[in-house]
Protein backbone atom coordinates (compact mmCIF):
# COMPACT_ATOMS: atom_id res chain seq x y z
CA UNK A 1 0.00 0.00 0.00
CA UNK A 2 1.84 3.11 -1.19
CA UNK A 3 -0.10 5.31 1.27
CA UNK A 4 2.09 3.84 4.03
CA UNK A 5 5.26 5.17 2.38
CA UNK A 6 6.55 8.21 4.29
CA UNK A 7 7.42 10.13 1.12
CA UNK A 8 4.27 11.93 -0.14
CA UNK A 9 5.74 12.86 -3.52
CA UNK A 10 6.65 9.21 -4.18
CA UNK A 11 3.14 8.14 -3.14
CA UNK A 12 1.57 10.68 -5.50
CA UNK A 13 3.87 9.59 -8.33
CA UNK A 14 3.09 5.89 -7.84
CA UNK A 15 -0.64 6.59 -7.72
CA UNK A 16 -0.47 8.56 -10.96
CA UNK A 17 1.87 6.17 -12.81
CA UNK A 18 0.57 2.75 -11.78
CA UNK A 19 -2.60 0.73 -11.23
CA UNK A 20 -2.58 1.03 -7.44
CA UNK A 21 -5.35 3.66 -7.35
CA UNK A 22 -8.59 1.92 -8.39
CA UNK A 23 -10.43 5.26 -8.66
CA UNK A 24 -8.35 6.59 -11.56
CA UNK A 25 -6.53 5.32 -14.62
CA UNK A 26 -2.77 5.85 -14.68
CA UNK A 27 -1.44 8.69 -16.81
CA UNK A 28 -0.02 6.93 -19.93
CA UNK A 29 2.85 9.43 -20.36
CA UNK A 30 3.81 9.14 -16.71
CA UNK A 31 3.49 5.35 -16.86
CA UNK A 32 5.85 5.28 -19.87
CA UNK A 33 8.29 7.57 -18.05
CA UNK A 34 8.11 5.24 -15.03
CA UNK A 35 8.95 2.27 -17.30
CA UNK A 36 11.89 4.12 -18.87
CA UNK A 37 13.11 5.11 -15.40
CA UNK A 38 13.02 1.44 -14.33
CA UNK A 39 15.11 0.49 -17.37
CA UNK A 40 17.60 3.30 -16.67
CA UNK A 41 17.80 2.25 -13.02
CA UNK A 42 18.62 -1.33 -14.02
CA UNK A 43 21.35 -0.12 -16.36
CA UNK A 44 22.76 2.21 -13.69
CA UNK A 45 22.89 -0.55 -11.06
CA UNK A 46 24.48 -2.90 -13.59
CA UNK A 47 27.11 -0.26 -14.44
CA UNK A 48 27.89 0.23 -10.75
CA UNK A 49 28.28 -3.51 -10.29
CA UNK A 50 30.63 -3.60 -13.28
CA UNK A 51 32.96 -1.24 -11.40
CA UNK A 52 33.50 -3.92 -8.74
CA UNK A 53 36.50 -6.08 -9.63
CA UNK A 54 35.86 -9.49 -11.17
CA UNK A 55 37.00 -11.50 -8.13
CA UNK A 56 34.65 -9.64 -5.80
CA UNK A 57 31.71 -10.00 -8.20
CA UNK A 58 32.45 -13.74 -8.41
CA UNK A 59 32.55 -13.86 -4.61
CA UNK A 60 29.17 -12.13 -4.45
CA UNK A 61 27.72 -14.71 -6.84
CA UNK A 62 29.19 -17.64 -4.85
CA UNK A 63 27.86 -16.20 -1.59
CA UNK A 64 24.43 -15.53 -3.11
CA UNK A 65 24.79 -11.81 -2.37
CA UNK A 66 22.48 -10.07 -4.83
CA UNK A 67 21.51 -6.48 -5.51
CA UNK A 68 17.74 -6.19 -5.89
CA UNK A 69 15.90 -3.68 -8.07
CA UNK A 70 12.17 -3.14 -7.54
CA UNK A 71 9.97 -3.28 -10.63
CA UNK A 72 6.22 -3.33 -11.06
CA UNK A 73 4.58 -6.31 -12.74
CA UNK A 74 4.16 -4.27 -15.92
CA UNK A 75 7.86 -3.31 -15.94
CA UNK A 76 9.11 -6.92 -15.88
CA UNK A 77 9.02 -7.21 -19.67
CA UNK A 78 11.20 -4.12 -19.97
CA UNK A 79 13.80 -5.72 -17.71
CA UNK A 80 14.20 -8.52 -20.23
CA UNK A 81 15.13 -6.10 -23.01
CA UNK A 82 17.79 -4.12 -21.10
CA UNK A 83 21.34 -5.22 -21.96
CA UNK A 84 23.22 -6.04 -18.73
CA UNK A 85 26.44 -7.79 -17.77
CA UNK A 86 25.86 -8.76 -14.13
CA UNK A 87 22.64 -10.75 -14.26
CA UNK A 88 24.00 -13.40 -11.87
CA UNK A 89 24.23 -10.85 -9.02
CA UNK A 90 21.14 -8.81 -9.94
CA UNK A 91 17.74 -9.71 -8.49
CA UNK A 92 14.30 -8.41 -9.41
CA UNK A 93 11.75 -7.71 -6.72
CA UNK A 94 8.24 -7.30 -8.14
CA UNK A 95 6.31 -4.58 -6.33
CA UNK A 96 2.58 -4.69 -5.79
CA UNK A 97 1.75 -1.37 -7.50
CA UNK A 98 0.51 -2.64 -10.88
CA UNK A 99 -2.20 -5.02 -11.95
CA UNK A 100 -1.21 -8.30 -13.53
CA UNK A 101 -0.20 -7.91 -17.19
CA UNK A 102 -0.96 -10.57 -19.79
CA UNK A 103 1.48 -13.47 -19.54
CA UNK A 104 2.72 -12.60 -16.04
CA UNK A 105 3.65 -16.18 -15.16
CA UNK A 106 5.78 -16.47 -18.30
CA UNK A 107 7.43 -13.11 -17.58
CA UNK A 108 8.24 -14.22 -14.03
CA UNK A 109 9.67 -17.48 -15.31
CA UNK A 110 11.94 -15.70 -17.79
CA UNK A 111 13.07 -13.18 -15.14
CA UNK A 112 13.81 -16.07 -12.77
CA UNK A 113 15.83 -17.88 -15.44
CA UNK A 114 17.85 -14.82 -16.48
CA UNK A 115 18.41 -12.87 -13.25
CA UNK A 116 20.01 -14.08 -10.03
CA UNK A 117 16.62 -14.17 -8.28
CA UNK A 118 12.99 -13.04 -8.39
CA UNK A 119 10.95 -12.17 -5.34
CA UNK A 120 7.63 -10.51 -4.62
CA UNK A 121 7.73 -7.36 -2.51
CA UNK A 122 5.59 -7.44 0.61
CA UNK A 123 3.94 -10.84 0.13
CA UNK A 124 1.55 -11.08 3.05
CA UNK A 125 -1.11 -13.59 4.00
CA UNK A 126 -4.64 -12.28 4.35
CA UNK A 127 -7.10 -13.03 7.15
CA UNK A 128 -9.18 -15.37 4.90
CA UNK A 129 -6.03 -17.34 3.99
CA UNK A 130 -5.06 -17.76 7.63
CA UNK A 131 -8.64 -18.75 8.52
CA UNK A 132 -8.59 -21.34 5.72
CA UNK A 133 -5.40 -22.83 7.22
CA UNK A 134 -7.20 -23.01 10.57
CA UNK A 135 -9.96 -25.20 9.16
CA UNK A 136 -12.21 -22.28 8.27
CA UNK A 137 -12.61 -21.10 11.88
CA UNK A 138 -12.94 -17.36 12.41
CA UNK A 139 -9.68 -15.76 13.43
CA UNK A 140 -9.62 -13.71 16.63
CA UNK A 141 -6.78 -11.47 15.60
CA UNK A 142 -5.34 -8.25 16.96
CA UNK A 143 -2.27 -6.84 15.19
CA UNK A 144 0.79 -5.98 17.26
CA UNK A 145 1.07 -2.31 18.16
CA UNK A 146 3.94 0.09 17.68
CA UNK A 147 5.24 2.00 20.73
CA UNK A 148 2.90 4.84 19.72
CA UNK A 149 -0.10 2.50 19.73
CA UNK A 150 -0.61 2.15 15.96
CA UNK A 151 -1.20 -1.28 14.37
CA UNK A 152 1.99 -2.74 12.92
CA UNK A 153 1.76 -4.82 9.71
CA UNK A 154 -1.83 -5.79 10.36
CA UNK A 155 -3.36 -8.65 8.38
CA UNK A 156 -5.94 -7.50 5.86
CA UNK A 157 -8.97 -9.03 4.18
CA UNK A 158 -7.38 -8.71 0.72
CA UNK A 159 -3.99 -7.77 -0.67
CA UNK A 160 -2.47 -7.54 -4.13
CA UNK A 161 0.39 -9.89 -3.21
CA UNK A 162 -1.52 -12.40 -1.10
CA UNK A 163 -0.43 -16.04 -0.96
CA UNK A 164 -2.67 -17.09 -3.85
CA UNK A 165 -1.15 -14.40 -6.07
CA UNK A 166 2.38 -15.37 -4.98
Amino acid sequence: DPSCVPFPSFVNFVRAASDCNPDTNPDPDLQEAFRRHAEASLQHVDACLSQIDTARRAGMARAGLLVAVNLTAKQLGSALSVPMENLDILAVEETEYDDEPDGLLGLRQRIWQIFGALSLDDVRPTIPEVEQCCGGRALCYQPPLTPTGHPFKALTRSYRHDLAFA
